[in-house]
């Protein structure tokens, strides 16, 4: 490696742009797995589901219903 390369110092600008555009990651308090897209920056511009969705099966909710818990049988 030529040495004008290695004393250059390592900087990085803002958050590292993911390797794939979407990428995948499980969510621990919804229970499932989230899609996002990220811009040029990095940032995330959309998900799926939203995070709307996201939020209301982590209170554990029906996101179609929001003001509604979801009831599990705990006979079955």
């Amino acid at each position: 490696m030529p040495d004008d390369i290695a004393a250059m110092p390592q900087t990085t600008v803002g958050k590292a742009v993911p390797l794939t555009n979407p990428a995948m990651r499980f969510d621990l308090k919804a229970s499932m797995v989230v899609i996002e897209f990220f811009d040029a920056q990095g940032e995330v511009q959309r998900k799926i589901p939203s995070e709307r969705v996201l939020e209301a099966y982590a209170r554990g909710q029906d996101p179609a219903f929001p003001a509604t818990a979801l009831v599990v049988d705990a006979e079955r």
